[in-house]
């Protein structure tokens, strides 16, 4: 491994624990519990700010029902729950 390639991972391993954390928060459970499910994080599609949180087949039902995941384990969050910021745009714009 070059050095890198190394730091790309450890720059990697960084954003994803503060993912888990921000989501953790956003969602009302530990972080140890976020970080053993599986998911996946893309943009939304349907020209909303945000994300759309994908959960593995994996995940348990119950986490599934604390974090409000629809029946395809998905679940749409503001920008600020991945992110981190929680942005008051009426005041800053």
């Amino acid at each position: 491994m070059t050095f890198r390639e190394f730091e790309d991972l450890q720059v990697d391993s960084t954003v994803n624990a503060g993912r888990d954390e921000n989501l953790a928060r956003y969602f009302g459970v530990s972080v140890q519990e976020m970080k053993s499910v599986d998911y996946e994080i893309e943009g939304n599609d349907d020209g909303n700010c945000g994300y759309q949180i994908m959960f593995g087949e994996r995940t348990p039902k119950s986490f599934l029902e604390k974090v409000g995941a629809d029946n395809e384990r998905d679940v749409s969050v503001p920008p600020h729950a991945v992110d981190g910021e929680d942005i008051d745009y009426d005041a800053e714009y």
